[in-house]
């Protein structure tokens, strides 16, 4: 686990062996796995820093929300708050296959052992290969979802017989899942929600009237070419143009 998502803090944790059915208060730094080797394990320190950064620009983002909410006759200058999605999909990818290794589940397609880490997925966390075929990031919503914002991490296995074929992920309130299986077309829906594969934007638009309560709300969840009028500000998880679709 990143000790840079909750740094100096006391955590509680459930779900794992050692506290399936009640949570347990630890250190951060007490949440970790030699797994890695120190040079293996320094090469992948960038995504630690990068899940730290996504974090904050997602509580900044809320943060905004809130405040512009409480003040909407204020003319809000528009506000743009960013995160890298390539480096934010190697971090869930790290994070998921850290939680698997040595797990009685087959990581990804295939009939490989047990808890073992196939080579394509080794490459594309260390970022000398990348996800195609509709496997990666997915983003989910619901239209005009509401939520509050919450300081967890969440991560959950899914699964399709013996293979891990994805993990869903909780950041702060937002949800993600990252596919590990190819797909003829990529998804639009996964469980109950509305997906948007890798770019993506949470865009606020402008509001007016009476104030509102302190919840958060995602008024809109739009890609750049759907992005229309004015927005108060925006959360994008950006890739680069030339990053396979």
């Amino acid at each position: 686990m990143s000790e840079c998502l909750f740094p100096n803090q006391s955590i509680f944790v459930q779900g794992l062996d050692w506290c399936l059915d009640k949570s347990k208060e630890i250190r951060i730094e007490s949440l970790t796995a030699k797994i890695l080797c120190k040079d293996h394990n320094a090469a992948l320190s960038e995504l630690d820093a990068v899940a730290g950064r996504a974090f904050d620009s997602i509580r900044d983002y809320v943060a905004a929300t809130t405040n512009r909410c409480e003040m909407p006759y204020v003319n809000w200058a528009p506000k743009q708050f960013t995160i890298d999605g390539p480096r934010l999909e190697r971090w869930c990818l790290k994070t998921l296959l850290n939680f698997s290794f040595s797990r009685q589940l087959v990581i990804g397609p295939g009939s490989h052992g047990t808890g073992t880490v196939p080579s394509s997925l080794v490459r594309i966390a260390f970022g000398f290969e990348e996800f195609t075929n509709g496997r990666g990031l997915y983003t989910a919503f619901r239209q005009n979802e509401t939520f509050n914002l919450q300081y967890h991490f969440g991560y959950t296995a899914k699964t399709q017989g013996a293979n891990l074929t994805m993990g869903s992920f909780h950041l702060c309130g937002f949800r993600f899942y990252l596919n590990l299986m190819p797909v003829a077309n990529r998804y639009t829906e996964i469980e109950d929600s509305q997906v948007f594969y890798r770019q993506t934007h949470f865009a606020h638009k402008p509001v007016s009237g009476n104030p509102v309560d302190t919840t958060d709300i995602i008024s809109s969840i739009v890609r750049d070419s759907r992005l229309k009028g004015r927005f108060s500000h925006r959360l994008s998880i950006s890739w680069p143009l030339l990053s396979p679709r």
